[in-house]
Formats: structure tokens, sequence, C-alpha cells
């Protein structure tokens, strides 16, 4: 799905449900904003994506920032963002795929 964006804040926690065996235990969080390096101020996202059961997240065409502190990575400068899940032909689990 493509989305109008300035900035993407792409975040892991903690899944609640994932108790059943074979699921992965983070959830991927997908924050999008209106503003650049939203990390640094009061703005809220306009739309906040959770996925469940991620294997990876793949970046294609996108300068990417990880900020150390936490475990999140912020994409900057964008003007739209294109954001699928695609499911694994192998094993039961997703990627997300970022362009």
């Amino acid at each position: 799905m493509d989305y109008k964006v300035k900035s993407v804040l792409v975040c892991r926690k903690k899944d609640p449900l994932a108790d059943v065996e074979g699921d992965m235990p983070y959830m991927v969080e997908i924050k999008l904003f209106n503003v650049n390096d939203p990390h640094k101020t009061i703005e809220v996202p306009f739309l906040h994506l959770e996925y469940n059961n991620v294997m990876s997240v793949v970046f294609k065409g996108l300068e990417v920032k990880y900020l150390p502190r936490g475990s999140d990575l912020v994409l900057n400068d964008l003007e739209k963002v294109s954001i699928s899940k695609v499911r694994s032909k192998v094993h039961n689990n997703y990627k997300i795929v970022i362009e």
C-alpha cells in the first residue's frame, strides 16, 4: 500500500500473543509521520501499523538512520512510501517490504 509521508519510524516490540510455539516473539510497528525526525518532536503518527510473526523487514532504495538508544529505525525526507507484507514460501511467517 502506498502512503504520502515525510518520515517513517520502524520499531520492534514484544508480541503479547506470541505464546504459541513457532511464533516470532516480536511485533514490527511502522509509524508514519508528516515531519522529519519525529523522535525529536512531540508529533504523533498519523498512522500506526502493527505486524506480528515477521521474520524480516527489507528496505529498498531508502536511506535509513539507526537510533542506538533504542531499536528504532528512522527514514526521513520521503514523499511517499510503499509498504507490503509478503508471506514466506518456506516458513509460517512474513517479511515486510518498505520502498
